[in-house]
């Protein structure tokens, strides 16, 4: 080598992450059948509460973080048939109906029809829960807070429902 060559850098060995080939593997596993059971059991008593008028605030809350979620997965192509996709978009709408309400009239007013709307979408997410593995859930919910938060700071297209509930990065 001549005279004007720079010195070769230094090796520096990166760290190794020793669970990466569990990481990898347990991403493609199924959710856990307990977990799947667990938060469609929360969501199903969310919405129940919700109708009687019960922690309406909070349960409101649940119920938009798992429809957000719903999106997100859909998006993921996890029931994203237009069917599935309408009910979803629907359950959307009633959210913010309810809200709207809430606002004006100080009243969490469920009427039959939202009823049968939330909990069809909810069945919608179990259903998703059911087939998506834990890499698929996680990327959904990172997706659903930055899609949020992008709403949030003006990037929605006009005429986009934004329900933020309580899933914050």
């Amino acid at each position: 080598m001549g005279g004007t060559s720079s010195p070769r850098k230094r090796y520096r060995t990166r760290p190794i992450d020793p669970l990466a080939t569990w990481k990898a593997m347990t991403g493609q596993a199924m959710i856990d059948r307990h977990h799947v059971e667990l938060v469609q059991s929360q969501l199903d008593a969310a919405i129940r509460d919700f109708s009687c008028g019960r922690d309406c605030l909070a349960n409101w809350k649940l119920i938009a973080d798992a429809l957000n979620v719903s999106e997100s997965l859909s998006d993921l192509r996890i029931c994203s048939d237009t069917e599935s996709r309408a009910c979803i978009a629907k359950a959307h709408q009633v959210l913010s109906a309810v809200h709207q309400r809430h606002q004006t009239r100080a009243s969490w007013t469920l009427h039959a029809a939202e009823l049968n709307d939330l909990q069809l979408a909810a069945w919608i997410h179990h259903i998703q829960l059911k087939h998506a593995t834990q890499s698929e859930f996680e990327r959904a919910c990172a997706n659903t807070v930055e899609r949020v938060k992008q709403a949030l700071a003006g990037n929605a297209g006009p005429g986009t429902i934004v329900i933020e509930g309580d899933m914050h990065p």
